[in-house]
């Protein structure tokens, strides 16, 4: 799996700065870490399944 690097910790202090409460930022960015997963767990399982079924896609 691709591993990238996500500042939660920035990620929560820009929210806060914009007006977000510690709550509404941290919320926002565990949805936000959930999707990057989700997108990076989808694009490594179609270049699996391109890898091994190229004339599949």
């Amino acid at each position: 799996m691709t591993a990238i690097m996500f500042d939660t910790h920035e990620f929560i202090k820009e929210f806060k700065g914009a007006g977000f409460s510690e709550e509404q930022a941290e919320v926002i960015t565990k949805l936000q870490k959930i999707a990057i997963t989700a997108t990076l767990e989808r694009r490594n399982t179609i270049t699996i399944w391109t890898i091994y079924r190229p004339n599949a896609i």
